[in-house]
């Protein structure tokens, strides 16, 4: 049994129950990621996983590398469960955010709320200084046209926002430390990008 099987198991997406073993510990989270396709589980028993790329005490609550989920709620919510313990996994998380077809910043802040949160630090400042964000202070750079929609004082506490992240992350704060940071940011982003979108049209 390995991800390959998993992902074939997937298509099957009638499956109200399943039980798993691979011996040889062959299931990886992204392997696991697939099936939360199946939102009709009620059941799922997953017997040996490969043990690395998880969370500290992510699987702490599961004994002898053997997964059990179940749900009573109607519809069934084990697919969710299971997403929401993939989201522990690094591979898995890098994964669920291949597949969004554009990281503006405010994704990028998501990013960085996730890493946090499986203290993924050095990841996350990368993230703060590269891509998204990169974009973000070209576009905040370019002065002139900007300051015209945007007041100043905004732009100030982006750009102040961003480097007091930068130093809570290289600190290696708590998440609940840093999420009203982030919540700041997202707030003044959101008002960014909305200037940025009607100035493109």
């Amino acid at each position: 049994m390995d991800d390959d099987v998993l992902e074939q198991l997937a298509a099957v997406t009638r499956l109200q129950s399943l039980s798993l073993s691979s011996p040889e510990h062959d299931v990886t989270g992204l392997g696991m990621l697939h099936l939360t396709r199946l939102t009709g589980l009620t059941h799922l028993s997953i017997d040996g996983y490969y043990e690395e790329g998880w969370a500290k005490g992510a699987l702490d609550e599961f004994e002898d590398c053997r997964i059990k989920l179940t749900s009573e709620a109607s519809p069934p919510d084990v697919w969710q469960q299971l997403r929401d313990l993939c989201r522990r996994n690094i591979d898995c998380l890098e994964k669920l955010l291949e597949e969004q077809e554009a990281l503006g910043a405010l994704q990028q802040l998501q990013r960085i709320e996730l890493l946090v949160k499986i203290d993924q630090y050095d990841n996350a400042r990368m993230a703060l200084r590269q891509g998204s964000f990169q974009s973000l202070r070209m576009d905040l750079g370019y002065g002139q046209e900007m300051y015209r929609v945007v007041k100043p004082q905004v732009v100030r506490e982006v750009i102040e926002g961003v480097e007091q992240l930068d130093q809570q992350l290289k600190r290696r704060e708590p998440a609940a430390a840093i999420k009203p940071k982030l919540q700041g940011l997202q707030e003044r982003l959101g008002d960014l990008a909305t200037l940025m979108s009607d100035m493109a049209k």
